[in-house]
């Protein structure tokens, strides 16, 4: 409410420019004033968890590059990544996903991951 944003663990900033920012706190009823709040809470966590899948995106990329890896990142939904993998390479490919996926957090605890394998995107019939 003093600096008219608020900003994710990496520093990118996100202005809140709504003309009743610095509303009366006593005014419990006014919907816009919890939304306010919503807004400016949530660009922290969500804005901070997409840079870290960001990040993890960019070392995957750059791994299966410098590694050789016929593996192809598809899509991102959310917080989910949706890879093509031969199935020759699957276990290599997926090690290197998860360790980038766990690491690229800056926190002190590892990020857990799961992954699913299949056909097409919802099955999850191939057997790990």
């Amino acid at each position: 409410k003093k600096t008219g944003y608020t900003e994710t663990y990496f520093g990118r900033k996100r202005r809140l420019s709504m003309p009743n920012i610095n509303y009366n706190p006593a005014n419990k009823d006014n919907a816009s004033n919890k939304h306010i709040d919503r807004m400016a809470f949530n660009t922290i966590i969500q804005g901070t968890a997409s840079e870290i899948l960001k990040l993890a995106m960019i070392k995957i990329h750059n791994s299966f590059k410098k590694e050789k890896i016929d593996a192809e990142m598809i899509m991102q939904v959310h917080d989910e990544l949706v890879f093509y993998i031969s199935e020759s390479i699957i276990n290599q490919a997926i090690g290197i996903i998860i360790d980038h996926m766990e690491t690229s957090s800056p926190f002190s605890e590892k990020l857990k991951v799961d992954f699913k394998i299949g056909k097409y995107w919802g099955d999850n019939s191939y057997k790990k």
